[in-house]
Order: structure tokens, then C-alpha cells, then sequence
């Protein structure tokens, strides 16, 4: 196995999605959905490529290199094998740490208490405002099945994290996922950007602009010290996200599509990132090992050729790389392209 970059001897993350079919149809989601459904002879295959691959990092860095994989949808938990893929995902522990990203709305007790043995280093459950903004986003009842599926993990003290998809209309309502984080012990809460593709493209939602950008990370800044400070509240607010160090401080980000992540879809496609639709591959015709090396998308991605060339007298070009490339690609159709919302001129 050849040189597979800096990132990949640091962490490797996979997020791979298990099934297209969703039981909602959020306003803002990046994936139209539907399609067939892979069956779980299918799902074997594409596990045992990122398998190898996650196999393949490891021999390379002698045993050192963190993989992850994130198991997603649609909905993972629509489907009713769910569990059988868990449980390959437990055995191969420690090859790698697993995790699941989900809406929440259809975690039962029993789930949870599965969950417990199998022991996922986190569930992460979307919520995007309180209970009247995030119904009217995700649907009628959501909010609620989301908290509902939150308090069944919690109680089997599985480590949960709310992710919140930032947009002009739910953009005041982040302090308020942050209290109730901290009234239910979920251990962190973080967000990014709408990026416009999808049903986000279509659903009237409104990316934020730039100066609303700079008050929504303010308002994290401060979320963020509240929960710092409190001595009893186990809640912590992330913000290592593109452009976030600008009002939150600490290292910049640098987006990992393509480098220190892959996507990959229920059909076996290869993205650099699910919210980036460029598909660079597919496991069932070649290891993911070669379309990770050779793809010529995903090379330049990696490569200082990548830094906008608008960035390049920025103090922080070799770290932020250009911000977030997914909202590039699809605001300007080019993901080498400045991230739009950045305040460096």
C-alpha cells in the first residue's frame, strides 16, 4: 500500500450510508433519497472493502492509524438488519471505532439497551432548533421522537452528540438545542452550514449570509464558554468546523473531503463527502484503496494546488485550505473555489 497522505496517518474517517429510505423527508436534507435498497449479501461486500482499506492504513502506520466509520442513511435505523451491521462493526473492534448518525426518531429502549453491548463511540442525533422550528424543518412529532430516542440512549449512557444544521431560518434557535443538551447530558453539541444541494436546494431554505455567519459563531462562542464554565453540565459546544476559529479561536480547520474522509452510498458509490455529489469511484468494481490514491479528483483535493488562489497571501491558507469545499461546489460549481462565506478579504 502506497503513501496515503498526512491525514491518513493521523485519522481515517468513512462515512458510509446503509440505505437511501428515510422515514422523514426534511427540508434541508443534502439526499433525495429512495432507490433500492442494497440487500444485506450487498452491504457485506462493501464492508469487507472498507474493511481491507481501514486494514490497509493500519499495516501502513504500524497498528497507529485512528479509522472511524459512521454509519448513516436515510435513516440506518429504518432499516431492519441494522443490527447485524453493528454487530460486524463491534467485532472488528479495535481495527476501528464506529459510530451512528441518525434523526433519532425511531430509537426504542430496546435499541438503546442494544445498543449498550455493542458499544458505538457515539450516536449523534439531528436537532435544528427548538420543538416548532425543528418540527417544521424535519416534520410534526420529530422534535419530540428525537428527544424521546436521545433520553433511551442516555439512560444506557451511550454518549450522544446533537449536530444542528445552520440556515437563516433557525439560526437564533442554537442556544436553546445547547440548554436542552445540557438538561438531557448529551456530551457535545456542533454545527455547519446548509449547503444548498439536495432538498436544500429546493425547500426555500436560506443559506446565512456573511455578517449573520459572524453573529451565529459569536453566539457559539459564548454557548460554548456558558457550558465551559458550568460545573455541573457535562455539555460541551463544538466549533471545529470551517471558518469557526475566526470568532471561537483555536486551530483552524481544514476540511478532510477527499483526504482524511470518504463517503460512500448505499449503491457503493465513492464521494469525497456526502454533501459533495462527485462520485469518484465505486467498490464494487475496484478497491478502495486505488480510488482513494488514484482518482485524480481526489488527488488534487489533497494537493497545495487545492488553496484557492484568492487565499493564498492569507496567514491561514495552509490550514483552512479555503474553508469548506462542499458549499463551494455548490454555490460556484467548483470546490477550489474560496468558501463564500469567509470575512478574510
Amino acid at each position: 500500500m502506497t503513501s496515503q497522505g498526512s491525514s491518513a496517518r493521523q485519522g481515517f474517517k468513512i462515512q458510509w450510508h446503509v440505505t437511501g429510505h428515510c422515514n422523514l423527508a426534511c427540508r434541508h436534507c443534502y439526499d433525495e433519497g429512495g432507490g433500492d435498497e442494497p440487500g444485506f449479501e450487498n452491504l457485506i461486500g462493501v464492508y469487507g472493502k472498507i474493511r481491507e482499506f481501514f486494514i490497509g492504513l493500519n499495516d501502513e502506520a504500524g497498528g497507529k492509524t485512528p479509522c472511524h466509520l459512521s454509519l448513516t442513511g436515510g435513516e440506518p435505523f429504518a432499516r431492519p438488519d441494522f443490527f447485524e451491521i453493528l454487530d460486524l462493526a463491534a467485532k472488528d473492534r479495535p481495527l476501528f471505532r464506529f459510530s451512528i448518525l441518525t434523526n433519532g426518531t425511531l430509537i426504542t429502549a430496546s435499541h438503546a439497551a442494544k445498543l449498550k453491548s455493542l458499544a458505538p463511540s457515539f450516536v449523534q442525533i439531528s436537532v435544528d432548533g427548538p420543538e416548532e422550528i425543528h418540527d417544521s424543518i424535519r416534520g410534526k412529532g420529530s422534535y419530540r421522537k428525537a428527544v424521546d430516542g436521545a433520553q433511551h440512549l442516555i439512560r444506557e449512557k451511550i454518549p450522544v452528540s446533537f449536530s444542528f444544521t445552520l440556515h437563516r431560518q433557525n439560526r437564533k434557535g442554537f442556544p436553546k438545542v445547547v440548554r436542552l443538551a445540557r438538561k438531557l447530558g448529551v456530551r457535545t453539541v456542533w454545527s455547519d452550514r446548509l449547503i444548498p444541494v439536495g432538498r436544500a436546494g429546493e425547500y426555500g431554505l436560506e443559506p446565512v449570509s456573511k455578517d449573520e455567519l459572524r453573529d451565529f459563531h459569536r453566539q457559539m462562542t459564548r454557548e460554548r464558554k456558558a457550558a465551559d464554565r458550568s460545573f455541573f453540565s457535562k455539555s460541551r459546544v463544538g466549533m471545529h468546523r470551517a471558518l469557526q476559529f475566526h470568532e471561537g479561536g483555536g486551530k483552524p480547520y481544514r476540511c478532510q473531503a477527499g483526504n482524511g474522509l470518504l463517503a460512500i452510498d448505499p449503491a457503493g458509490t465513492v464521494f469525497p463527502c456526502r454533501r459533495m455529489p462527485v462520485p469518484v469511484g465505486n467498490v464494487k468494481n475496484d478497491a478502495l484503496d486505488r480510488i482513494y490514491r488514484e482518482n485524480e479528483f481526489l488527488v488534487r483535493l489533497r494537493s497545495d494546488d487545492a488553496i484557492p488562489a484568492s487565499c493564498r497571501t492569507c496567514f491561514y491558507s495552509r490550514l483552512c485550505r479555503g474553508g469548506l469545499r462542499c458549499l463551494s461546489h455548490a454555490v460556484y460549481g467548483d470546490p477550489f473555489h474560496k468558501d463564500p462565506d469567509c470575512q478574510v478579504q
